[in-house]
This record gives structure tokens, sequence and C-alpha cells, in this order.
């Protein structure tokens, strides 16, 4: 969305990218997803739904942050490659970290609410992005360098805060599942 939101600022042609890079790194982008979704959740039954879903928000955010860098072609199409092998496997293993933790009675809500979340979260970063924009040129950066810049750090505080809350629901016996998750 936050893409989406900077192309319609300028983001293109202020990077020297001409539409069919755009067009390629969003593909790029929804391919890797989509070829990696098997091994991402492979990988996920392997560390465990704690280790493996922190570390690909940490990355998310990671990429995210840097994207404030992009200058050429090369730079978009390696972000858009990286942001799909931070998403791969994202809603499966979501809906699949959540059947670990609650009783088939209370799932139906919580898949419910995950889903809720993100489309709600589309929905509203239109809206949070319209005032982003409005900070170009301060501290030297560009509007959409604010925009990626603000979505990176966002996401990184999203990570503390899931993780806490992860550690706090799991906590003692009240949790569903999570044998041989690997712990944090």
């Amino acid at each position: 969305m936050n893409l989406a939101s900077t192309l319609t600022d300028g983001f293109a042609e202020r990077s020297n990218l001409d539409q069919d890079t755009i067009n390629l790194g969003s593909q790029l982008l929804f391919l890797d997803t989509v070829v990696l979704e098997i091994p991402s959740n492979m990988i996920l039954q392997k560390l465990g739904p704690r280790k493996w879903i922190f570390s690909q928000i940490l990355f998310f955010g990671l990429v995210g942050t840097l994207q404030i860098l992009i200058t050429n072609r090369a730079d978009y199409l390696a972000s858009r490659l990286c942001l799909g092998l931070a998403e791969s496997g994202y809603i499966p293993r979501s809906i699949y970290t959540i059947s670990t933790w609650y009783t088939s009675r209370k799932r139906t809500r919580r898949v419910a609410v995950f889903f809720i979340g993100m489309f709600g979260g589309n929905a509203l970063s239109p809206l949070l992005a319209s005032g982003i924009l409005k900070l170009s040129g301060r501290h030297g950066l560009r509007d959409w360098q604010w925009l990626f810049l603000l979505e990176g750090l966002f996401t990184f505080l999203c990570e503390r805060i899931v993780l806490f809350l992860v550690a706090w629901i799991t906590w003692g016996d009240e949790a569903v599942g999570w044998e041989g998750s690997g712990g944090i």
C-alpha cells in the first residue's frame, strides 16, 4: 500500500524508474511470496513459530526501512525481492500459529480478528501516507523516504509488541500447543 502512495507522489520519476520496472518489481514480490510459501512453512515447522515469525518481521522491518536508500532500478528490484522473501508464508504461517495457541472453539474469532487487522491496515495505510508524504524536505529526506522510514520503524515497534504479547500469552500452561516450537 505504501508503494502505491509513493507512486502517486512521484517516487518513480524521482528514482528514475519507469512503469515497466515498477510492474516487474511488483511481480517479483508476488513471485517470491508464492515460490517461497512452502519452504517458508517448512522452516516454520523446523524452527518453530516464535523464532521464524519474529525473524521474518525483523527482516521485513529492515528491508522496509532500507527502502529510503533506493536510487535506481537495481535497488528497487532488490527491495521487492527481499520484501517477497519476508512476506512468504505469512497467511498460512499465521493461521497455523493461531491454531496452535487456541482451542477450535476460540480459533474462528482469532482468525477473523487477524483478517480484520490485515485488511484494516490496508485501509488505514493510504490515510496515514497522505499525512506522512507532507514531511518532504525535513531533515533532508524526501516524502517517499519518510514513508518508507516510518513504515520500517513502525514494523520494528510492532515486532516488539507482538514479541511481548506472545511471551505473555504463552506464559504458563494457558496456551495450547507450542511443543517443540524451539522457544524465542
